[in-house]
């Protein structure tokens, strides 16, 4: 409200959102290129068959 006052902000729609996620950054869950072109080999070979 203050900020309107002191027409620091423009005639936008302002929201905040207070979401908390927890991370999960567990190995099975994190890919480099590696592992995801790994993957995708594996998936391919996977459907071959």
């Amino acid at each position: 409200m203050l900020c309107q006052r002191l027409d620091l902000l423009a005639e936008a729609l302002v929201a905040i959102d207070g979401s908390k996620f927890k991370a999960v950054n567990h190995r099975d869950r994190n890919f480099t290129s590696a592992k995801l072109e790994r993957r995708m080999r594996d998936i391919e070979s996977s459907i071959a068959r």
